[in-house]
């Protein structure tokens, strides 16, 4: 059999015989950037600059000094739960129709302890109705879009963080990702003022290096959704909107942002304690087949038929702000911070429209609108033959007022032929059909 023929389902079946351990499964969703950037090069970057924080500031045996903050959008069209019905049979689920967005912040130590939820809300005006039974401590903004960008970052660390965590008796190590909405030199010096330590995952990575992705927003997700349902079953009839966002998905952050899953999601991120080998290799094996130099194929049935090499796509190259990770108060951190903050100003700042300056050109009309006694008159009649000139005042154009336009009317004498300008030459303002016309001299 060769090896690119398609392979036969008895073929499938001896190798599930032969292979007892081997089970169908579907993979996990896993995009192309994020594969090309969790590398075994870049984790380990990652480790050693992470150990040196936590060294530095003497962190590495206070889990509650340790924080991460993540955000997860929340849709009032839940996805329905799985389900008991008859076999051939269909079962249907009502949800509320979708609507806007609404972000959710959520913040854990690695000491188990969480902070209450902080939610962004799409709109312009503040309504209090919007936190009715949401989870004691839980506060709340308004925003255009609903999503989190600086501003709303900063205002959320200033008025709700800092109440929650003690940041004067010992630096805070707090973990995020590195999104253009968070980073930026205005928190870097939020944080040196109020002991703040602000640490930048690596990008890309937050699927398997952020402990509220890697174990705590799932559950969260899962926990929402049968509270959307539980929702929806006592109230037939009714819709969910931003108005139940708050009370429905307090209850799910509680049980999934909980104790043991914040403890268990910064050991398996290996952050606490700190263990590289807590990654698996498996979790940055599809980085491989985007390095330059790929191992040599294994002759084994399975590895032949491995990814091992991948075709890039022309890119056009243009000038983007330079990728920040790592700790946002070191010197080089502040130098980028600096030229990413140029770099945005640049390119917020208004473009000067280009002045256009038309030169004159020649008009079809401009035989008819002349100043008198002008060099271009004379050289206009030098050009122009003399039987076509004015009998009266041996011109073509007449000598009208400056910046005037006006309809030159000619008229033939009807005894010399020549002709000449009426209105201007002669008293005579118009000529009707078989008239007769004679100029001054003839006149």
């Amino acid at each position: 059999m060769e090896m690119d023929s398609p392979l036969a389902p008895s073929w499938f079946n001896g190798f599930k015989k032969r292979n007892p351990e081997v089970r169908m499964t579907r993979p996990q969703k896993l995009s192309v950037i994020r594969a090309k950037c969790t590398s075994e090069e870049v984790l380990n970057n990652y480790f050693k600059e992470l150990d040196k924080v936590l060294k530095a500031h003497n962190l590495r045996e206070s889990p509650e000094s340790i924080w991460n903050i993540d955000e997860t959008g929340l849709q009032t069209e839940h996805s329905p739960r799985k389900i008991l019905c008859m076999q051939g049979e269909k079962a249907n689920a009502v949800t509320s129709n979708r609507g806007q967005t609404v972000t959710l912040i959520g913040c854990g130590s690695a000491a188990g302890v969480h902070v209450p939820p902080y939610y962004v809300f799409p709109g312009k005006r503040w309504n209090k109705n919007l936190m009715d039974g949401a989870t004691p401590g839980s506060a709340g903004t308004m925003y255009d879009s609903g999503w989190s960008n600086s501003s709303v970052f900063l205002m959320y660390l200033e008025n709700h963080f800092l109440h929650h965590v003690n940041t004067r008796d010992r630096p805070v190590l707090v973990l995020f990702d590195g999104h253009k909405s968070h980073v930026n030199l205005t928190l870097a010096n939020w944080g040196k003022q109020h002991n703040v330590v602000f640490f930048v995952l690596p990008p890309h990575t937050s699927h398997v290096t952020q402990p509220l992705d890697v174990g705590c927003f799932g559950p969260l997700k899962s926990f929402y959704y049968s509270e959307c349902q539980i929702f929806m079953r006592k109230n037939p009839g009714m819709q969910l909107n931003r108005y139940n966002v708050a009370a429905i998905s307090g209850k799910a952050y509680n049980k999934g942002v909980a104790a043991q899953n914040l403890i268990s999601s910064f050991k398996r991120a290996g952050i606490y304690p700190m263990n590289r080998s807590q990654i698996p290799v498996t979790a940055t094996a599809p980085s491989e087949i985007y390095q330059e130099n790929t191992p040599p194929k294994s002759e084994s049935f399975l590895d032949k038929r491995k990814i091992t090499s991948i075709s890039q796509a022309s890119t056009k190259k243009r000038k983007s702000p330079p990728t920040i990770q790592g700790n946002l108060l070191s010197p080089t951190k502040q130098a980028l911070l600096s030229e990413a903050t140029h770099l945005k100003t640049d390119a917020q700042a208004p473009k000067k429209a280009k002045r256009i300056i038309f030169e004159p050109v020649p008009s079809t009309s401009g035989l008819n609108c002349q100043c008198p006694q002008s060099s271009s008159d004379s050289e206009d009649s030098e050009e122009v033959p003399a039987e076509d000139l004015c009998c009266i005042c041996k011109r073509f154009s007449p000598a009208t007022s400056a910046y005037q336009l006006d309809i030159v009317n000619w008229g033939q004498c009807d005894k010399c032929s020549h002709w000449t300008h009426l209105k201007y030459c002669t008293p005579v303002r118009c000529l009707r059909r078989d008239s007769e016309f004679l100029c001054p001299h003839c006149s």
